[in-house]
């Protein structure tokens, strides 16, 4: 008796939907996300006698990562107004979990992959350019820093 093996694709870079953990609804049908990157900090150690080096890990660190869209709606300048507010007014950073899921071109329902960015804010939001010699759409960019990064998934 022959088994066959099913052939896992890669995952395609272009099937994502973005929403804050807990919610049902997309935030917004972003166009890209980038920037999402983990770097492990090191320090570089010269072993007495010998001329090994040793590379030890002391820390890590991560980039913000950076959404952009077709803007329709106002919910993520809402939430860059509600982080300045709470600079300016000592009230409480309302930080949310940004979730990214990727999903196989077979099924758009359950995730393949889940990438979690914990107690998210956003610290830069930016508009596109006005030109009136040209019919783009105006796009909202909205980067994001984070405490962490977290992958849930099969």
């Amino acid at each position: 008796m022959s088994k066959f093996y099913r052939r896992k694709d890669p995952l395609t870079g272009f099937r994502f939907r973005v929403r804050f953990l807990g919610e049902n609804e997309d935030i917004a049908g972003f166009s890209t996300v980038s920037g999402l990157e983990m770097k492990i900090e090191t320090e570089t150690y010269l072993e007495g006698g010998s001329y090994r080096v040793f590379h030890l890990p002391k820390g890590f660190s991560y980039t913000n990562a950076v959404l952009k869209r077709g803007i329709s709606d106002k919910k993520m300048l809402n939430w860059f107004e509600e982080v300045l507010s709470s600079v300016t007014g000592n009230l409480p950073v309302p930080y949310k979990d940004v979730v990214i899921s990727v999903f196989s071109s077979e099924d758009f329902e359950n995730p393949e992959l889940q990438l979690i960015l914990e107690d998210a804010i956003p610290v830069k939001w930016s508009l596109s350019d006005f030109n009136a010699q040209s019919n783009s759409v105006l796009f909202e960019s909205v980067e994001l820093s984070f405490r962490s990064l977290r992958k849930d998934g099969k």
